[in-house]
């Protein structure tokens, strides 16, 4: 039987195939859960501190650059000339069983079912919710002890984000409802079985400001509808110290505004 022999391949060719095998590595470094509204599941460590912080997101990861380069970057300070609108927004949330998660940064819930929001119209179906500490939004400078974020998206892969501050006072029954079954392992998952009912995080006035954002954790990606409602509600002490707890302070700091108009649903 003849043995075959097999030509060297050209230095070129090898080049090549060298570089696809590079950058199909590269590429896969990086898997973003978009279903999270924000929050990543990723080889990649960022915090909200240290090198990894905030100021580097951007150059942690080549699909993050928009966390450094975007101009239309959320949190924001709520200052300045707001213009007034007539409200365009509806909630239809209802209580749902789901599950609960420590992901490393954040108390994430995500419902089976828990209804959706209308922005002008459009239906924006509720995806989680999550809690910052303190409030990654401010009001002409000012903060709150804690900020919950509830994420909802449309069929058509739009976001709508409403933005719920918290002050020390009584304690919430849904955040009791959540915090109380998360682990304090990363990633380990908790189911509620128990109906969660997101309108429970809201105050009794729904106003808000609104704005056109992004999400406040990598990849930071842009195109998100704000709707931050302007009237606090209360969480207890002992609910918002669990959360400083297990990640400190997990807030991003306010990004410029960059011309953007804010303007005030009534």
């Amino acid at each position: 039987m003849k043995k075959l022999r097999i030509a060297a391949l050209p230095a070129a060719l090898l080049a090549l195939l060298l570089a696809i095998q590079i950058s199909c590595n590269s590429s896969s470094s990086t898997t973003t859960d978009t279903t999270a509204g924000g929050h990543t599941s990723t080889t990649v460590h960022w915090s909200y501190s240290g090198e990894a912080g905030p100021d580097n997101w951007g150059n942690l990861d080549p699909q993050w650059t928009l966390c450094r380069d975007g101009a239309s970057q959320s949190p924001i300070d709520i200052t300045g000339g707001v213009s007034h609108i007539s409200s365009d927004m509806e909630f239809h949330y209802k209580a749902s069983a789901g599950t609960v998660i420590n992901n490393g940064h954040t108390i994430m819930f995500t419902p089976t079912d828990g209804g959706y929001i209308t922005v002008a119209g459009k239906q924006y179906n509720l995806l989680q919710f999550h809690f910052h500490a303190p409030s990654e939004h401010t009001v002409g400078g000012g903060s709150h002890p804690m900020e919950g974020h509830l994420v909802s998206k449309s069929a058509d892969g739009e976001y709508a984000v409403v933005g719920v501050f918290y002050d020390s006072g009584s304690a919430n029954s849904v955040v009791d409802q959540v915090f109380n079954k998360v682990s304090a392992t990363e990633n380990h998952e908790v189911a509620i079985t128990t109906a969660v009912d997101a309108s429970g995080l809201l105050p009794s006035a729904n106003t808000y400001y609104r704005y056109s954002g992004s999400l406040t954790t990598p990849p930071c990606s842009e195109g998100l509808i704000w709707s931050v409602l302007d009237n606090p509600t209360t969480a207890s002490d002992a609910q918002i110290q669990k959360l400083v707890d297990l990640y400190g302070a997990n807030a991003r700091p306010v990004q410029p505004l960059n011309g953007r108009g804010i303007s005030h649903g009534m």
